[in-house]
């Protein structure tokens, strides 16, 4: 097996996860507000010339109608730009060079995510734009693919009926016209998801932060961890085995084309980023030999109340202390040993990562020590 590249592909989760939960910085507006500065006239009356400051006809003066909002979030599919110079549907899947001519540029890469070139903030839209390098060359090209759009408060849109900047939990799950179909806590913020339709909403200290806009997927990832059979329970069903484990294909059938599709010599990896799920086969077949969890998968492992963000001294009052750990990549992978492979007896382990505030970050079923 190949567990440096296991690391490479959490970290890669990792990355596009935090992207995906922390939401667009809002735009700097100078305090100006939404409706812009208002002018200090430093107490004046004057209205100019020909005016009486007691007259009705300085009563009746008004303000100038605000620009009705035009952009339009559209869960599942992306954003109708509609807003001066911006003309078009940014649609998730879109290449980078089309998002580019929308959005007139490709934005600013973010300092806190380490100026990471797929992660993309138009800050005077209240906007970030997540791609995925299709081409493997590790900076933003043409062809990369647009997999996620991050819109926040300051963005003068709307989601259905209601402007970004009204948005909050009840307008939001009337706009949906469902409730979400999943809820998370991380840190602060609160999240809600609507996997199967393409939308998830973040709260900061229960105040609206941003919604991020997907492709609608066909399952909620919140299906048991049974970490004893090294698998996903119901309704997914899906084994991680060296031998005998799912199939890519049926995968695919069930959960929908892979956001990503990655082969380096004979390892080949399968990741669904919306679902927080990677399988991986690193003899260069098609079937699940390790699967890889991280947010948003909800699902706890069996038995226990242990899931994606649950604390170390949490899972270990569950589980019990790791047999070993093991360096990889600068992460510690605490090793539980569930199982051997028949007649070679290798070890087959469930494999956890901690966050630096301890706190459960990925799942591994069927980790493998390379030989």
């Amino acid at each position: 097996m190949h567990p440096a590249w296991m690391i490479r592909i959490c970290l890669l989760l990792a990355t596009i996860s935090l992207s995906a939960c922390g939401g667009p910085d809002n735009a700097d507006d100078g305090g100006a507000g939404i409706g812009g500065p208002s002018s200090d006239d430093g107490g004046s009356t004057d209205k100019g010339p020909g005016t009486d400051p007691g007259s009705d006809a300085s009563a009746t003066d008004k303000a100038p109608a605000p620009e009705p909002i035009k952009t339009t979030v559209l869960p599942g599919k992306g954003v109708e730009l509609d807003q001066g110079s911006l003309k078009g549907l940014l649609a998730v899947g879109a290449k980078a060079a089309d998002a580019r001519k929308l959005m007139g540029g490709d934005g600013k890469t973010d300092p806190e995510l380490k100026d990471n070139p797929f992660v993309r903030v138009h800050a005077e839209f209240d906007m970030r734009l997540v791609f995925l390098d299709k081409d493997g060359d590790k900076a933003l090209s043409d062809g990369d693919v647009l997999n996620r759009i991050l819109v926040g408060p300051a963005a003068k849109a709307k989601l259905g009926g209601t402007s970004m900047a009204a948005l909050d939990k009840a307008s939001i799950e009337k706009e949906m016209g469902v409730k979400p179909e999943g809820a998370d806590t991380i840190g602060t913020a609160s999240v809600e998801y609507w996997f199967t339709k393409g939308l998830t909403a973040t709260y900061e200290n229960g105040a609206f932060k941003s919604v991020t806009v997907y492709a609608a997927q066909k399952v909620i990832p919140k299906a048991d961890i049974e970490y004893k059979n090294l698998a996903i329970g119901e309704p997914l069903s899906i084994k991680a085995d060296l031998q005998n484990g799912t199939s890519f294909a049926a995968l695919e059938g069930e959960l929908g084309a892979p956001d990503i599709i990655g082969q380096e010599n004979r390892l080949k990896s399968h990741t669904w980023l919306s679902l927080g799920l990677t399988v991986l086969n690193a003899q260069g077949g098609d079937s699940t030999q390790v699967i890889i969890l991280i947010r948003p998968w909800l699902g706890k492992l069996k038995g226990t109340d242990v899931r994606m963000g649950s604390k170390k001294a949490d899972v270990e009052k569950a589980l019990g202390k790791a047999e070993k750990t093991k360096q990889e990549q600068g992460q510690t992978l605490h090793l539980y040993k569930m199982k051997s492979v028949p007649v070679i007896n290798i070890p087959q382990y469930l494999a956890l990562i901690y966050n630096e505030k301890e706190e459960l970050a990925t799942v591994m079923l069927n980790y493998v020590e390379a030989r």
